[in-house]
C-alpha cells in the first residue's frame, strides 16, 4: 500500500553509524590490509567490542583519520575503489 511508505525518509547518519559499526564492513579494507590482518582485526572488535575505527586508527595507526574517511565515505561504500 503507498499510503503506508509515503513521507518515509531515511536517517542517513544513522544508517550511515549502523554501517560502521558492523565488524562486516572490514571487508572493505581488504585489499589495502590483506585478509589476515583484517581477519585479526575483526576477531578483536568482536572479543572487545571496540569499533573498527578505534582498532585501525586509534590504536594500531593502519590508517589516517583521512584515509579512513576517503574509504568509509558513502561514495566508496556504493562504489567501491580498490585501491591500496
Amino acid at each position: 500500500n503507498v499510503n503506508c511508505i509515503q513521507g518515509v525518509t531515511a536517517n542517513v547518519e544513522h544508517m550511515h553509524s549502523r554501517v560502521l559499526n558492523s565488524l562486516g564492513i572490514i571487508t572493505v579494507l581488504k585489499p589495502s590490509l590483506g585478509y589476515k590482518l583484517c581477519a585479526e582485526i575483526a576477531r578483536e572488535g568482536s572479543e572487545t567490542g571496540k569499533s573498527l575505527h578505534d582498532i585501525v586508527v586509534l590504536e594500531r595507526k593502519l590508517l589516517t583519520q583521512e584515509r579512513w574517511n576517503e574509504v568509509f565515505s558513502f561514495e566508496n561504500l556504493i562504489s567501491p575503489k580498490f585501491e591500496q
